[in-house]
């Protein structure tokens, strides 16, 4: 039985666990970073950041009916939400479809060409998107809300309050798309981050809902060992510690990458 242990998680997950992208707008050039592939001889830890919002564009002014749905750039006068969640919604699902006329109508102009750039890179992202949490309006008038589609991508997008039910409220958006790593050992790595980030999606995507069920221990950071099963499937087995009580046993794909659902069943949970 090989031993395997991971560096410690910063920002979002281990590399080729998960990629953020950082698409900026307004001369904004946060991105964020992500960790090598882990290697033998250290650990994951810790939760991702976000980026900091930008300056806020100009006053609104718009002509255009102040709608409170996604609306779309139709042969009729589009329509604003008027509520944060509402609008990263709207704004992302343009996004997913190529619509980038309705892109430009949500965001502000150089959003277009990021939306572009990335589907054409990329591939335009699952259009399943719904709102998981959205902060309070900030000091400088922004306001930020995670929205997730059933592909577990993650798109953190920050809005000019002040735009919100007018055009081009949408300033930047980190976009976090659920990756598929090669080996059983970066797969359980980008499934527990996933759990760390309550991304439930993702852990579907992963695994499945019945996985999910079964994560119930904490571990706060892991040490794995991969045995393989037969020609299919290997289980790896993680801890906090190598002698930790604290235990998950996988079954999973043995050469998963590219794939989802790779994790097949939670054999054991020891909490």
């Amino acid at each position: 039985m090989a031993g395997i242990t991971w560096r410690q998680r910063v920002a979002v997950a281990a590399a080729g666990a998960t990629a953020m992208l950082a698409l900026t707008a307004c001369g904004d050039n946060a991105t964020p970073t992500t960790n090598p592939t882990p290697t033998n001889g250290g650990q994951l830890g810790g939760a991702p950041t976000e980026s900091a919002t930008p300056t806020a564009p100009a006053t609104p002014t718009s002509t255009a009916t102040n709608g409170g749905g996604n609306g779309g750039g139709g042969t009729g006068s589009p329509t604003y939400p008027k509520a944060a969640k509402d609008y990263a919604v709207a704004f992302m699902k343009a996004w997913s479809f190529k619509d980038y006329n309705r892109v430009g109508q949500l965001g502000v102009s150089s959003m277009v060409q990021q939306a572009k750039d990335s589907n054409n890179g990329n591939g335009a992202p699952n259009s399943g998107w719904v709102m998981y949490s959205c902060s309070s309006v900030q000091s400088d008038n922004t306001v930020g809300c995670t929205v997730r589609n059933t592909h577990g991508d993650d798109a953190r997008v920050t809005m000019n309050a002040l735009q919100l039910g007018f055009p081009t409220a949408v300033t930047m958006v980190l976009l976090e798309r659920t990756e598929y790593p090669s080996t059983p050992a970066d797969y359980i790595a980008a499934l527990l981050n996933a759990k760390d980030q309550d991304n439930r999606q993702r852990i579907d995507r992963l695994s499945n809902s019945t996985v999910r069920s079964k994560l119930t221990c904490a571990l706060s950071g892991t040490y794995a060992t991969v045995e393989p099963i037969d020609g299919t499937y290997s289980k790896v087995t993680v801890q906090a510690t190598p002698t930790s009580p604290v235990t998950y046993e996988f079954k999973m794909l043995t050469n998963p990458g590219g794939k989802a659902y790779a994790v097949k069943q939670v054999l054991s949970a020891t909490c």
